[in-house]
């Protein structure tokens, strides 16, 4: 996902997948795609571990809850953002046990020096 801030809005993209999970298939396939990174941009990247972690009533935390988290972010540094969606997975399963990885990167894009 990338967020965009705009006149104070947050506006979400999400790089759809176009295949099977990397490395799980010999020869897939797949295709590209491009979006131009801005000025205070932030990449949010995440195996979905993060979105299927599951309470103990075996609900999915899910996207929708990861974008709330997100939209609330809005001069969050990407450490704070990675500690807020950790903190809102742990507080949703709190501490049921997971069947999957849970990894997440979370990148900002900052001005060129000079700008």
């Amino acid at each position: 996902m990338v967020l965009r801030w705009k006149d104070d809005k947050c506006k979400i993209f999400t790089l759809e997948s176009t295949g099977p999970p990397l490395g799980l298939l010999e020869g897939s396939q797949f295709t590209s795609q491009a979006l131009q990174l801005e000025t205070d941009d932030v990449l949010v990247m995440y195996t979905d571990g993060m979105t299927e972690a599951e309470s103990s009533g075996g609900e999915s935390w899910g996207q929708e809850r990861l974008k709330i988290v997100l939209r609330d972010c809005r001069h969050c540094s990407p450490a704070q953002i990675l500690t807020r969606i950790v903190d809102g997975v742990l507080a949703f399963t709190k501490g049921t046990a997971q069947g999957d990885d849970m990894t997440l990167v979370v990148v900002g894009v900052k001005p060129e020096a000079g700008i």
